[in-house]
């Protein structure tokens, strides 16, 4: 199951979100020659928490990124000038 615990604003911002699952197994075998009989019975629960970030375009992110590595190579740049 997963349920958001705090939505992001409109505007973006952090989302988070609970979520969590259970398990049981029970399993059982019989005697065999040179085995004995075996029974095993297994629970889980887990519990979780997710942070996403709401808001944030991908094309925004890639121009972000390529913006500053053109404006690094121009620092480059102008200091090989010196």
């Amino acid at each position: 199951m997963r349920g958001v615990a705090l939505e992001a604003p409109a505007e973006g911002g952090i989302e988070l979100a609970v979520t969590s699952d259970a398990m049981a197994v029970r399993t059982s075998s019989g005697k065999t020659p040179g085995l004995a009989a075996a029974t095993a019975h297994v629970t889980r629960l887990r519990l979780g928490l997710e942070g996403s970030w709401r808001g944030l375009a991908l094309d925004d992110l890639l121009g972000r990124v390529f913006g500053a590595r053109g404006f690094l190579s121009h620092l480059r740049s102008l200091r090989s000038l010196r």
